[in-house]
């Protein structure tokens, strides 16, 4: 798989991105002058499914006008929190609605539409996953044109909430 130095007290850390499954792993040192070469018994090591992940997306401004520019805001987050080990939650974004997309690289948090119609969209973020963190998406509507009745923006507000 690899190598990794030795530090001073004779310890070394050795990060790999293995699959999803059941590994044998064991180590080994060639040896030096001062010190024998060596080589530890195999161990079992489970590398478990992904780590679920959220993804919620708002924009801005909510209320937008035809040819308008909306900032779409994705915030990709590991449930529970990140594992030390996992890092970030990386890896691509894919946002649709209406037949319009745009797509970012998180870490990023934005990218931009225009809608070429009036009405209510629904606009979806799909997040690809990375080595640690599984697929998810997210939805939110907005709304292009005059402002909606009192019906349509209760409605708008309560999807915002999902």
């Amino acid at each position: 798989m690899g190598s990794a130095t030795l530090n001073g007290s004779g310890g070394a850390v050795f990060a790999s991105n293995l699959p999803i499954g059941t590994h044998s792993l064991l180590a080994s040192y060639a040896g030096n002058t001062a010190y024998l070469a060596e080589q530890s018994a195999a161990m079992s090591y489970l590398v478990a499914s992904k780590l679920p992940t959220t993804l919620r997306i708002s924009t801005t401004p909510n209320l937008s006008q035809i040819g308008q520019s909306v900032t779409v805001h994705v915030t990709a987050s590991a449930v529970p929190p990140a594992n030390p080990g996992a890092g970030e939650v990386t890896g691509m974004v894919q946002v649709s609605g209406d037949g319009q997309t745009c797509s970012l690289t998180l870490p990023a948090s934005s990218c931009a539409l225009t809608f070429t119609s009036n009405g209510r969209k629904r606009l979806t973020a799909t997040y690809s996953g990375n080595t640690f963190y599984s697929l998810s998406s997210g939805t939110s509507a907005h709304f292009v044109g005059r402002r909606p009745s009192v019906n349509s923006a209760i409605m708008l507000l309560l999807d915002e909430r999902n």
